[in-house]
């Protein structure tokens, strides 16, 4: 796909590109490359972005929680991290939790999964222990 027509998409979705200089792509792309939470440098870009914003006091957060909630499938859980501004999901396989976004069986995500009552209740209805 060309640039132009890459561009004319984005416009279309509601997404406006900017420049960013190449030595600073190179640190984001290793961020992202290292797990340190980010996926793309999309997902980087838009979270450093929001909180520049908030600390300027440009960017009203409502209060809520870091880590919430969204939906669990019959072998995922789907949690919002409102702190990176993505959504995570979380697979189940052979009675194990794996967060897909950071690559891991022990994260953040994971700890605040295992503690919530509808996941805590969902391993139960399948004789899973935790």
């Amino acid at each position: 796909m060309e640039t132009s027509e890459r561009i004319g998409k984005m416009k279309k979705k509601g997404y406006t590109p900017v420049g960013i200089p190449n030595e600073l792509i190179e640190l984001i792309d290793l961020i992202c490359t290292e797990k340190k939470g980010y996926v793309s440098r999309q997902d980087f870009v838009r979270a450093a972005v929001i909180e520049l914003l908030d600390k300027l006091g440009y960017y009203a957060k409502e209060p809520r929680m870091e880590i919430e909630h969204i939906n669990i499938s019959e072998n995922f859980i789907i949690l919002k991290d409102n702190k990176l501004h993505t959504y995570v999901s979380i697979s189940l396989s052979n009675g194990i939790l794996f967060c897909n976004h950071c690559v891991s069986m022990d994260c953040e995500h994971l700890k605040v999964a295992r503690n919530l009552p509808a996941v805590k209740q969902w391993f139960k209805s399948r004789k899973i222990r935790m």
